[in-house]
C-alpha cells in the first residue's frame, strides 16, 4: 500500500497521466495522501516557524552577549544550558523519527530532496478535489491556485509545470493565474522575515495547453 501510494503520488507530480476514475475520488489511497501532504505542509510550516526563532534568538543573545562584553562582564552558563537544550532537543528528535511511519519518511524524503527542483502536473483540475485542495488548489475554489502550499511541500522546487490544460477554457486559467500569483506574492511579502531566499526557491510556474490537433501549443497560453 506505501508503495502504491507513493507511486500515485510521484506521478501526479512528475508529469504522468492518472486515471483517477480507476483510483477513485474516495480511494483510501486518496484519503492517505491527504494526510500524509497535509501533515507535510504543517511539518514545513513548523520548520520555518522554528528557524526563524532560532535566528530571532541567536540576534537576542548576540546583543546580550555585547552588552556584557561592554559592561566588561560574561555569563556562559546560559551558553551551556542553550547546548545541553539543543543536545537534548536532538537526541528527543532522534526518537521521534524512529516512530515516524516508514511511509511519511518515504513521502518527506522525496518532497524535501534538494534534487527535486521541478514539479509537472498534467490536467490539475482532474485530481480529486479534496486531494488537489490539499497542496495546490485555494480553499474551496476549484482553479484558484494556492502555490504558498505547494513551495512548502516542495520547498527545493525552481520550476513548477501545470500542463495538458484545455483551450477552450484558457482565459479562464490566465485570470485565475494571475489571481493566484497576486495572493503568492502577497502573502511571500507578509512572511519576508520568515521566507529568506533558501525556503522559497520557486522562480518559474509555466502554464501549457494542450497539443491541438495539427500538433501545435495553443498561441494564447504560449505567450504566458
Amino acid at each position: 500500500d506505501t508503495l502504491t501510494r507513493f507511486n500515485i503520488f510521484q506521478k501526479m507530480v512528475k508529469n504522468s497521466d492518472i486515471n483517477w476514475m480507476a483510483i477513485g475520488e474516495n480511494s483510501p489511497y486518496i484519503m492517505k495522501l491527504i494526510s500524509l501532504i497535509c501533515k507535510q505542509i504543517v511539518k514545513r510550516e513548523d520548520d520555518i516557524e522554528k528557524q526563524f526563532e532560532k535566528e530571532e534568538k541567536r540576534k537576542e543573545d548576540d546583543e546580550k552577549k555585547q552588552q556584557s562584553d561592554s559592561d566588561g562582564s560574561s555569563d556562559s552558563s546560559d551558553d551551556d544550558e542553550d547546548e545541553d537544550k539543543d543536545a537534548s532537543s536532538e537526541s528527543d528528535s532522534s526518537d521521534d523519527d524512529d516512530m515516524v511511519e516508514y511511509d511519511e519518511k518515504l513521502f518527506n524524503h522525496f518532497c524535501s530532496n534538494e534534487n527535486n527542483e521541478w514539479i509537472a502536473i498534467r490536467t490539475y483540475s482532474t485530481i480529486p478535489l479534496a486531494l488537489r485542495q490539499s497542496f495546490i488548489a485555494k480553499g474551496n475554489e476549484k482553479k484558484v491556485l494556492d502555490f504558498s502550499k505547494m513551495v512548502k511541500l516542495f520547498p527545493y522546487i525552481k520550476r513548477l509545470v501545470l500542463n495538458e490544460l484545455d483551450i477552450t477554457e484558457m482565459d479562464e486559467e490566465i485570470k485565475n493565474y494571475e489571481i493566484s500569483m497576486a495572493e503568492f506574492i502577497k502573502y511571500l511579502k507578509s512572511n519576508k522575515a520568515k521566507y529568506k531566499r533558501k525556503l522559497c526557491n520557486l522562480r518559474e510556474i509555466i502554464l501549457e495547453s494542450k497539443h491541438e490537433r495539427n500538433g501545435k501549443i495553443n498561441s494564447t497560453l504560449a505567450k504566458c
